[in-house]
């Protein structure tokens, strides 16, 4: 006969590590109310209590913006590392080559970043990578950008502007399909409001932006790829759908990108 399950938390509200759920809290929040990455580091913070994870054995890596300040929030007794813009996934790397024990989670503004990481080191093994109003090309997102844009000279200061170091820097396909035949889970939601068309010029909605990645991976894993696409405006779907998106339940419009297919209807930005 089978052992059965020991429970999360004894009557005392005590979990397998001896410790309480507000055990996990951190610092009180400064965010807008009703903020959807509230919803998520709540999340969090129910995971690691139901998972009785020891906070010491946690690092909490983040960059700049709203996004990045979460890590604050929760697991207050854990390490933790807030970097510099778009930065992150090169923090967690190396944390990750100096000290494979810990636990990491990372928190970034640039689902591309996500993305890069987990697909040029799907060593990781990251349970779910989710991308959201963001893009899987940096070739598809620099072309849509004025030369002299912020964001442009950013993206040339790091690459020299060469297309082929920005196809090197993008998402790997190779390393996709090696996440999806180990089990992870590629979470891509985007918008094709007139709202991001108009923001964005198409740089996260057009054709290459993901979709174009996406069905080159449905092709190299020869299965269905699915994804989910919105109307909201940029950011709303995290903010509005964050607690469900991390339990699993996606917004807007399941489109599936089938092998040697074409892009589904309505899943990319006109023009």
């Amino acid at each position: 006969m089978s052992e059965a399950p020991k429970p999360a938390a004894s009557a005392d509200g005590r979990n397998r590590a001896g410790l309480t759920r507000a055990d996990y809290d951190g610092a009180k929040t400064t965010l807008c109310p009703g903020c959807g990455h509230n919803a998520i580091t709540a999340a969090v913070i129910q995971a690691a209590y139901e998972a009785a994870l020891e906070p010491q054995n946690v690092a909490k890596l983040s960059g700049i913006g709203c996004s990045s300040k979460t890590p604050a929030y929760f697991l207050g007794q854990s390490h933790g590392f807030n970097a510099v813009h778009g930065r992150m996934p090169s923090i967690a790397t190396g944390v990750r080559v100096a000290n494979r024990e810990l636990l990491l989670i990372g928190v970034s503004y640039s689902g591309f970043g996500v993305a890069t990481l987990a697909s040029h080191h799907p060593e990781l093994l990251p349970d779910r990578v989710i991308v959201i109003d963001s893009y899987l090309n940096l070739v598809a997102r620099r072309s849509r950008l004025p030369p002299r844009h912020e964001t442009a000279l950013e993206i040339d200061g790091e690459t020299g502007g060469s297309r082929a170091e920005l196809g090197a820097r993008s998402t790997s396909v190779a390393g996709l399909v090696r996440l999806a035949r180990s089990g992870t889970r590629l979470v891509v939601i985007w918008s094709v409001s007139e709202d991001e068309r108009r923001e964005f010029l198409g740089a996260t909605c057009n054709r290459d932006a993901n979709a174009g990645t996406l069905l080159q991976l449905a092709d190299a894993v020869a299965r269905p790829v699915v994804a989910w696409v919105t109307e909201s405006r940029h950011g709303h779907d995290l903010w509005n759908h964050g607690a469900a998106i991390v339990a699993g339940r996606y917004p807007g419009r399941e489109v599936t990108f089938e092998p040697e297919g074409s892009i589904p209807p309505g899943s990319v930005c006109p023009g």
